[in-house]
Order: C-alpha cells, then sequence, then structure tokens
C-alpha cells in the first residue's frame, strides 16, 4: 500500500474507528469523546495536500503526505534499531567454566558462548537479520507514515506514543484504523496506542507492555521518530536507559520452585496475619520508610527527633542501620528468598530485642526468619508462583519489588498510610565506593563483603542516574528499576504524597526535600492510636491457611503434561529460522497467559517456567539473527540438543518440589 491518505477528512469514518478502537482501548474513547476547544485543525494546501495548522503555524514544512514519504525513505536508509546485546556480540577465544549452580538460563547463555568459541566463531557479530518483535512510533502527527511502516516493518508489535490527543482525533478522522489492526494481526501481532504528557508515566507504560507481551524478542525492535520534540526525545531517552530491565529475566526456575516450597512452609508454620488488599481507614501519621542507604547516617536526626509523631517502617538491612543509631522501628519489611536476611537478622536478634517490631514480608522469605519475630505480616506477591497456588482467595500485592524498599512502600499504602517519606532510600551512591550506612552490615561488619559475593557484586555501581538533590548518582540495574516502580504508587490513591528525603536517585513523582526541612505536626495520641489499630488488626487476624490438597494434586499433573508439551515441541524441531519461530510460538502458548485455560494448575505452571523458557529463547534470537548463515543450523542444533538437557532437569527438579508439597498437604490435613 502506498504511503498516503486512505480517504479525505471524514466524521464517518471517525465514529467507525472509535467503534473499533473501543474493542481494543476502551479508556481511548473516552478520552477522545471528551475533547472540547480543539485548538488545530487539518487544513489543505493549493494542491490538495493535507497539513496541520497549529493556529500560529503549519505542522509540516510541506504537506503531510509528502513529508512522511521523504522521511520514511531517509529512515529505511539508517534505521534506528535497540541492540539488546550492546555494540554486537562479542565472544572472546576462552571457553567458560560453567557449574550446575548457577541458573538454567545463565548455563544456557554460557553454552551458547562455548559453542561459539570452540566453531571458531570469535569476535563481534552485529545484528544482520530485519525482523524484530518491536516498532516504536514516536509521534502520529496525521499519520501519513504509519500505513507504510505497517506494511514494511518485519514486527509483529507496533506501539505508537503521542503526546497530543488531538492528534490521534485528526488522525482517525483520516485513516481506517481497522486496516491498521487487520496488518498487525495477520503477523500475529498488536497495535496499541499510548497517550500522555508526562515522559516518565509513558515510558513506565510503555516498559509494561514490552516487559509482559514478548520481552525475548525485543531485540532489534525499531525506534520511529515522527516529529522532533523534547516530550518524544525523553521518551526514547528513558526507555533506551530501562533496555535492560525489560529484557531482563522475569523469573528463574530455580527461584520459582524455591518460593513455592518456602510460601508453603510459612503459611501453614506460623500464624500471621495475611495481608488482603482492601479499603482501609486512612492514617494521617506520617510513615518514614528506611533504607540503609549512605545518606541514612546524615538523615538520621530527623527519625530520633519526631520519632514520637511518626511510624517507622525499615526495609531489609535498613534494619540494622536504625537500630545501630539507637532506633527501633515499628515494622521491618522483607521481600527476598536468599540465605542473606535469615543471616543479618539473626545476628541483630542476638544483639537487640525485636519484639516490638511486626514483620510485614512476602510470605516466599526464608521460613526460618519469620520465628525471629512476635507479630508477622505475610503478603502474597504478584506474579510468582506460590501466589497462584495459594493466594486466590487474598489478592496479590503488585508493585512490591524489585526492593524492598518498593515492598515496603507498597505495603504501606496497602495499611492505609498517605504521607510517606523516604528516608536511605539512595537506591546508589553520591560518592565512589559510599554504597551503605555506616552502621549497616555492609561497613559495619568489615568481611561481610568479602564472605558474600553476591552482596558485593550488587554494591557496585555500573550505570548513572539524575540525583535528588542534582548531580549524578551512581546506581545499578536493580536500583533503576526500583526507582521507577515507586511512580506506580499514586496508582492506588491520588492522595498518596512520596517525599524523597534521600540523596540518591531522583524519583519522579516524589517530592524532594531536605530532611532537615521536615516538620511532623501529628499529635503522639493520633500516632500512638494509629499504631495501636494496626496492631489490633493483626491480633485479630493471625492464624494459618489451609491448603487445597485437589488443587496441589492438579499442579503435579499439569506440570507433568507440560514437559511433555515442550518434549514433543523439541522432537518436531529441524534447524531452521522457521522452524525456532514455530518452537518459539509454542513455548509462548504454553507460557503465556491464556484466555483457553486460565486456571490456577495453569497460572502455576506457567509462572514457574515462564523466566527461564523464554530466556532461552531470548539467548537464541539473539545469538542465532547474528550469525553467518552457514553455522546457524549448527548453533540450532546445539541448541535444541542443549534444551532437552535442561528440559530433563527442569522436569525432576519441578515433579520432585510438586510431589514434596502435595505430600505434606495430604498430611496437614488428616
Amino acid at each position: 500500500m502506498p504511503v498516503g491518505l486512505t480517504m479525505k477528512y471524514d466524521p464517518d469514518l471517525y465514529e467507525r474507528n472509535l467503534q473499533c478502537l473501543e474493542q481494543q482501548q476502551p479508556a481511548l474513547v473516552g478520552l477522545l469523546r471528551s475533547l472540547e476547544n480543539i485548538a488545530t485543525k487539518v487544513v489543505e494546501d493549493e494542491d490538495g495536500g493535507l497539513n496541520l495548522d497549529l493556529g500560529h503555524t503549519r505542522f509540516y514544512e510541506r504537506d503531510a503526505e509528502t513529508f512522511a514519504k521523504d522521511q520514511l525513505k531517509h529512515y529505511w536508509e539508517h534505521p534506528d534499531r535497540i541492540d539488546v546485546s550492546g555494540a554486537g556480540l562479542g565472544v572472546t577465544k576462552e571457553k567458560r567454566d560453567i557449574d550446575s549452580t548457577r541458573s538454567l538460563a545463565e548455563r544456557m547463555l554460557l553454552l551458547s558462548r562455548n559453542w561459539m568459541t570452540e566453531n571458531g566463531l570469535v569476535g563481534k557479530f552485529e545484528l544482520k537479520d530485519a525482523d524484530a518483535g518491536f516498532l516504536f512510533i514516536l509521534g502520529i502527527g496525521l499519520g501519513c507514515h504509519v500505513d507504510s511502516l505497517l506494511e514494511d516493518a518485519q514486527v509483529q508489535h507496533i506501539v505508537i506514543v503521542e503526546q497530543f490527543p488531538e492528534f490521534l482525533y485528526h488522525c482517525l478522522h483520516l485513516h481506517d484504523l481497522s486496516d491498521w489492526y487487520t496488518s498487525v494481526e495477520a503477523k500475529g501481532g498488536s497495535l496499541m496506542f499510548l497517550l500522555g504528557d508526562d515522559p516518565s508515566f509513558l515510558t513506565t507504560n510503555l516498559y509494561s507492555i514490552v516487559k509482559f507481551k514478548a520481552f525475548e524478542i525485543t531485540d532489534g525492535s525499531y525506534f520511529y521518530v515522527h516529529y522532533n520534540s523534547y516530550f518524544l526525545k525523553q521518551v526514547e531517552r528513558e526507555f533506551r536507559e530501562k533496555i535492560s530491565l525489560i529484557t531482563a529475566n522475569p523469573g528463574f526456575f530455580e527461584d520459582e520452585i524455591k518460593m513455592l516450597s518456602n510460601c508453603f512452609r510459612n503459611i501453614t508454620s506460623y500464624d500471621h496475619l495475611t495481608f488482603v488488599v482492601k479499603t482501609r481507614l486512612e492514617k494521617e501519621t506520617p510513615i518514614v520508610i528506611v533504607g540503609s542507604g549512605p545518606s541514612l547516617d546524615t538523615s538520621i536526626g530527623l527519625i530520633k527527633e519526631n520519632r514520637d509523631k511518626i511510624i517507622v517502617l525499615s526495609c531489609g538491612t535498613g534494619l540494622g542501620s536504625l537500630l545501630g543509631h539507637g532506633v527501633t522501628p515499628d515494622f521491618h519489611a522483607e521481600l527476598e528468598n536468599t540465605p542473606g536476611p535469615l543471616e543479618v537478622v539473626g545476628n541483630l536478634s542476638k544483639q537487640y530485642d525485636l519484639s516490638p517490631i511486626t514483620l510485614i514480608a512476602s510470605n516466599t522469605i526464608n521460613p526460618e526468619l519469620p520465628k525471629l519475630f512476635k507479630r508477622r505480616i505475610l503478603f502474597f506477591r504478584d506474579s510468582v508462583t506460590s501466589t497462584y497456588a495459594f493466594g486466590g482467595p487474598y489478592g496479590a500485592v503488585y508493585n512490591a519489588a524489585p526492593t524492598v524498599t518498593n515492598a515496603g512502600a507498597r505495603l504501606a499504602v496497602g495499611l492505609g498510610f498517605r504521607k510517606l517519606y523516604l528516608v536511605g532510600v539512595d537506591l546508589g551512591s553520591r560518592e565512589k565506593g559510599k554504597h551503605h550506612s555506616a552502621q549497616s552490615v555492609y561497613v559495619a561488619d568489615k568481611n561481610f563483603l568479602a564472605t558474600h559475593p553476591g552482596h558485593k557484586a550488587a554494591s557496585n555501581f555500573k550505570h548513572q542516574a539524575r540525583g535528588n538533590f542534582g548531580g549524578t548518582i551512581q546506581t545499578n540495574q536493580s536500583f533503576l528499576w526500583s526507582s521507577t516502580m515507586f511512580q506506580a504508587l499514586k496508582e492506588y490513591d491520588d492522595n498518596v504524597e512520596l517525599v524523597n528525603c534521600s540523596d540518591g536517585i531522583r524519583i519522579s513523582g516524589a517530592t524532594p526535600q531536605l530532611p532537615e526541612t521536615v516538620q511532623f505536626k501529628t499529635s503522639v495520641a493520633r500516632r500512638n492510636r494509629e499504631l495501636a489499630m494496626l496492631i489490633q488488626e493483626h491480633d485479630e487476624g493471625a492464624g494459618r491457611l489451609p491448603i487445597n490438597v485437589s488443587d496441589m494434586e492438579k499442579i503435579d499433573r499439569k506440570m507433568a503434561a507440560f514437559y511433555g508439551g515442550i518434549e514433543n515441541a523439541l522432537d518436531g524441531f529441524s534447524p531452521s529460522k522457521a522452524d525456532f519461530f514455530k518452537l518459539y510460538e509454542v513455548l509462548r502458548e504454553l507460557t503465556y497467559k491464556s484466555d483457553k485455560d486460565n486456571s490456577v494448575e495453569s497460572r502455576v505452571v506457567r509462572q514457574f517456567h515462564i523466566g527461564t523458557v523464554m530466556m532461552f529463547i531470548q539467548i537464541a534470537h539473539i545469538i542465532l539473527r547474528r550469525l553467518p548463515e552457514n553455522v546457524r543450523p549448527g548453533y540450532l542444533e546445539f541448541f535444541r540438543d542443549q534444551f532437552e538437557a535442561f528440559l530433563s532437569e527442569m522436569r525432576e527438579k519441578g515433579l520432585e518440589c510438586t510431589g514434596g508439597i502435595l505430600k505434606q498437604a495430604k498430611e496437614l490435613s488428616q
């Protein structure tokens, strides 16, 4: 289809387009119908070409159709693409040692690189193939570029980002939206519009679309910027900063096994209040969310001087930092299932009295950790296996990750707090080498980093971000993601006030405020009364959760069937790129949310495997499209054989996990 208009400005077409859009994004229809006092208008030049009159000038230098045609010609000469592997895939001559302590996904990557080394494929390998998962069109204008892009771009999913709703309004008077949807659906893809005037908010939405629709095929995706604006450049810049987060693993198979087992033990072994997402009485008392960032040491006075007017919630290693400064928090948040939290809190329990502190934690934490606290509030995390298996009646808590400070803030909002102050939530460091509070275990224990390589690696900051009070902050990938997820707190209540007193990353949507300028006016009596309400809710609702044996039997059977489905797909696999994508489609059907089967057991099995299985696909997708054509069949044969070996390992461990829990559940029910 040539670039151009399907017809002139047509109100009837607009109404049909709105009906079409209603089926895909109904919220946009409401937005468009609510538009009033439209300031721009579509006009014709002497030759019948269309332009957009902004009131003081024309939007296009020439008519919209000619502008789009010229722009497309120049774009395809040097398309703007996303290279997920960095600046090309680099392989050295030395093979890597790989042991079974690494995750399956990491082993697949390292083994693939070793295969390349063994076959003399070393050096840089740039992206060769034109196909990709996404096309991001930044700016719609009058939409004269969209028809051609939908036809020529070898992509599955199209996302169109626009700042001005009026532009989409005009566009839908000119182009048949049903043709656009038909075009993308023929490729097995999708089309989505994103409108808004906040670049950070739009970027977060864009991140969510890509992450949960097809993160595994982001490599090679296209950016097409239709017109020059600070807004669109900001969206592209912030999105590129998040590429490493988008393409990161959404859940390891090994981790899901641990979380399912931990959750089962926690909810059946300890009396606790199961946190339920519901409307609670709003609390007027400010709550201070405390991390163990280096700025806590200079901000501790804010907490000490106002201790009787505020609720204090420590997060992770922030507990040791607070206790070291002589402050006992009211609540303490934990998120991770790694050995670290148990070791750290266990040592603190030998030095300090933790009985006044109520634990707020994911029920996937190490099962030995809850016993260190007198009161426990446990919640079901979103998008994890254990929540699908056991959390049905209680509801998942969303946006309580990736860091424990995100969990603390999210649960604070869920408990009714509306004034949140972040202290020591630096998410990085202003000064090189100063990564945590001097009172945290990272610094106070001189041997901690030397004996905990995982924590040491997390303290190495390879990225940069804008500072909350100006300047540049050194940070890492997890902390960048964390700063993004804080923005979601406003989704739960427009009245949430997030004040960032930390000398670290600037968090969009949070008000920067120097600690010494903060004044708390809450009365001591109100603070004590609202804290007592929360303690009462715990004491009256604490208990242990029952396990449905029948559901566990279904999960166990579904796991076995899942492995059989992948085995069948691999049996019919031939080493060609076309068959690779056929395998991908089968795996998508097995691992992504399905309208055909959304049962409890299916959701559990999908979450068990989606991260690892789709990381296999992402790794092969990146490597395959950079290899010379003559060696691609050899790599795909290796990939299939390695996938089969890992499938056998997953089957053994997965069924051992579900079978073991089923056995214990039967014993508890007797």
